[in-house]
């Protein structure tokens, strides 16, 4: 069985993202497609086997989502998130993404929670946590939970 390893490489110096990935069995590193939008401190999460890019610093905070296919190796902008910020966490539950917290800059940390929905393309905007939180970690559990560790 072939295995597939995915990374995304951030290089800060020049704000670039470029995706890459490796068959074992070969041992090198193919050049993949390049994101549309060079960011860093944003959130990324996987439904379906396309992986999505969530807000994060750009030339400002930025609110652009964008899916990678790997199999045809292909970009797709998305429906934008509410607002745009870096240090966002996300994480997927039945199928959905929750994006939850981040900055905006200064003492603006966030208790924002938003669902993201892959069928229909649409952000829904879910209770506020009871606290702000920037670059924590998130997990799915058993698809139907969620553990956010700040």
């Amino acid at each position: 069985m072939r295995r597939i390893f995915i990374t995304l490489m951030v290089v800060l110096g020049i704000s670039a993202i470029t995706i890459t990935s490796t068959f074992s069995q070969v041992g090198m590193w193919v050049k993949k497609q390049d994101m549309p939008t060079a960011r860093y401190a944003m959130a990324s999460a996987v439904v379906n086997g396309n992986i999505y890019v969530i807000g994060g610093w750009g030339n400002g905070f930025l609110e652009t989502v964008e899916m990678y296919d790997p199999r045809p190796d292909k970009w797709e902008t998305k429906a934008s998130i509410s607002q745009g910020n870096l240090g966002v966490g996300a994480a997927v539950v039945n199928g959905k993404i929750y994006a939850i917290g981040g900055w905006t800059g200064g003492a603006n940390s966030l208790s924002t929670v938003e669902e993201y929905d892959p069928i229909t393309d649409t952000w829904t905007k879910k209770a506020n946590m009871p606290t702000t939180e920037i670059g924590f970690q998130q997990q799915s559990l058993m698809e139907s939970y969620m553990l956010l560790v700040a």
